[in-house]
């Protein structure tokens, strides 16, 4: 079986200096917003659900690198997956979201 590296379907969008949003199923709605954060060294990147009112976005989980985050969000019924499979050894826990996704 040959593996293949999942593509985000879209890019990064940056809209600030620290902030990203990362589309997923509907093009005309953020999945998620990223932030960076110099205060966390460990984590810098924080991901929470995409909400208009900032009040009611919810944390979705902290990253090491934004490629990584991007990897992680994927959208299932309109909310990122939160749920972790490992499905290899050599692989992160991120890649485990994504296959957990794909093959349901």
């Amino acid at each position: 079986m040959n593996v293949i590296r999942w593509q985000p379907p879209w890019s990064l969008i940056q809209i600030s200096n620290n902030q990203w949003i990362i589309i997923r199923d509907q093009a005309a709605r953020p999945a998620v917003l990223v932030r960076y954060l110099e205060n966390k060294p460990d984590t810098p990147y924080r991901v929470v659900r995409w909400a208009a009112d900032p009040a009611d976005r919810r944390l979705f989980e902290c990253f090491r690198s934004l490629e990584t985050a991007d990897m992680a969000v994927t959208v299932i019924d309109g909310e990122p997956d939160t749920g972790r499979t490992v499905l290899s050894s050599d692989r992160s826990p991120e890649w485990g979201r994504f296959e957990r996704w794909f093959w349901s």
